[in-house]
Protein backbone atom coordinates (compact mmCIF):
# COMPACT_ATOMS: atom_id res chain seq x y z
CA UNK A 1 0.00 0.00 0.00
CA UNK A 2 1.03 3.80 -0.82
CA UNK A 3 2.25 5.19 2.36
CA UNK A 4 1.43 8.85 0.87
CA UNK A 5 -2.36 10.29 -0.24
CA UNK A 6 -3.63 13.28 -1.32
CA UNK A 7 -6.33 14.27 0.55
CA UNK A 8 -9.24 15.38 -1.15
CA UNK A 9 -13.29 15.33 -0.12
CA UNK A 10 -14.01 11.95 -2.22
CA UNK A 11 -11.42 10.46 0.26
CA UNK A 12 -11.75 12.52 3.02
CA UNK A 13 -14.17 10.21 5.11
CA UNK A 14 -11.57 7.18 4.54
CA UNK A 15 -8.20 8.75 5.10
CA UNK A 16 -9.46 10.59 7.92
CA UNK A 17 -12.18 8.12 9.52
CA UNK A 18 -11.19 4.14 8.29
CA UNK A 19 -7.67 4.67 8.23
CA UNK A 20 -6.82 6.31 11.18
CA UNK A 21 -8.57 3.56 12.82
CA UNK A 22 -5.94 1.36 11.85
CA UNK A 23 -2.96 3.40 11.94
CA UNK A 24 -1.77 6.44 12.63
CA UNK A 25 -2.20 9.84 9.79
CA UNK A 26 -0.10 12.50 9.96
CA UNK A 27 -2.08 15.15 8.00
CA UNK A 28 0.36 17.45 6.01
CA UNK A 29 -1.59 21.10 5.31
CA UNK A 30 0.94 22.49 3.17
CA UNK A 31 0.57 25.05 0.05
CA UNK A 32 3.15 24.02 -3.15
CA UNK A 33 3.63 27.79 -3.68
CA UNK A 34 5.17 27.75 -0.11
CA UNK A 35 9.69 26.99 0.05
CA UNK A 36 9.14 25.93 4.12
CA UNK A 37 6.28 23.66 2.48
CA UNK A 38 8.00 22.21 -0.46
CA UNK A 39 11.11 21.33 2.02
CA UNK A 40 9.29 19.57 4.24
CA UNK A 41 7.60 17.78 1.70
CA UNK A 42 10.85 15.47 1.37
CA UNK A 43 10.97 14.71 5.06
CA UNK A 44 7.44 13.30 5.18
CA UNK A 45 8.05 11.33 1.79
CA UNK A 46 11.26 9.75 3.73
CA UNK A 47 9.30 9.30 7.13
CA UNK A 48 6.25 7.62 4.98
CA UNK A 49 8.40 5.24 3.83
CA UNK A 50 10.60 4.24 7.07
CA UNK A 51 6.82 4.12 9.27
CA UNK A 52 4.70 3.04 6.53
CA UNK A 53 3.27 -0.15 8.46
CA UNK A 54 2.02 2.32 11.32
CA UNK A 55 1.70 5.25 9.55
CA UNK A 56 -0.38 6.78 6.92
CA UNK A 57 0.40 10.38 5.42
CA UNK A 58 -2.13 12.54 4.13
CA UNK A 59 -1.52 15.95 2.23
CA UNK A 60 -3.71 18.33 2.06
CA UNK A 61 -3.22 20.66 -0.72
CA UNK A 62 -4.14 24.31 0.74
CA UNK A 63 -4.17 26.08 -2.67
CA UNK A 64 -6.04 23.07 -4.70
CA UNK A 65 -8.39 22.50 -1.92
CA UNK A 66 -9.68 25.71 -0.24
CA UNK A 67 -13.22 24.83 0.91
CA UNK A 68 -12.02 21.95 2.68
CA UNK A 69 -8.37 23.44 3.84
CA UNK A 70 -10.80 26.11 5.50
CA UNK A 71 -13.24 24.13 6.90
CA UNK A 72 -10.43 21.61 8.82
CA UNK A 73 -8.80 24.10 9.47
CA UNK A 74 -11.34 25.87 11.45
CA UNK A 75 -12.63 22.35 13.13
CA UNK A 76 -8.74 22.05 14.55
CA UNK A 77 -7.32 25.81 15.14
CA UNK A 78 -4.66 25.50 12.15
CA UNK A 79 -3.37 29.16 11.36
CA UNK A 80 -0.04 28.29 10.04
CA UNK A 81 1.67 26.62 6.95
CA UNK A 82 2.75 23.76 7.09
CA UNK A 83 1.01 22.53 9.53
CA UNK A 84 0.87 18.87 10.73
CA UNK A 85 -1.31 17.75 12.39
CA UNK A 86 -1.24 13.71 13.80
CA UNK A 87 -5.10 11.70 13.76
CA UNK A 88 -5.67 8.28 15.97
CA UNK A 89 -9.19 6.92 16.06
CA UNK A 90 -10.38 10.13 14.17
CA UNK A 91 -9.05 12.63 16.53
CA UNK A 92 -6.10 14.99 16.79
CA UNK A 93 -3.80 13.54 18.90
CA UNK A 94 -0.48 16.12 18.17
CA UNK A 95 0.00 19.34 16.35
CA UNK A 96 3.10 21.03 14.71
CA UNK A 97 2.40 24.46 13.59
CA UNK A 98 5.61 25.68 10.88
CA UNK A 99 8.21 24.13 9.31
CA UNK A 100 9.69 21.07 11.06
CA UNK A 101 12.92 18.87 11.19
CA UNK A 102 13.13 15.35 10.11
CA UNK A 103 13.93 14.81 14.01
CA UNK A 104 10.94 16.85 15.53
CA UNK A 105 8.32 15.04 13.59
CA UNK A 106 10.10 11.42 14.84
CA UNK A 107 10.02 12.71 18.24
CA UNK A 108 6.33 12.92 18.06
CA UNK A 109 6.19 9.52 16.33
CA UNK A 110 8.31 8.24 19.22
Amino acid sequence: MNNMVNVNPQNLQQVLGETSQQKLVLLSFYSAQSPECQSQAAILEKIASQYGEHLLVATLDCDIEQQLAAQLAQQIGLQTLPTLVFLKDSAPVDMLAGAQTEQQVRDVLA
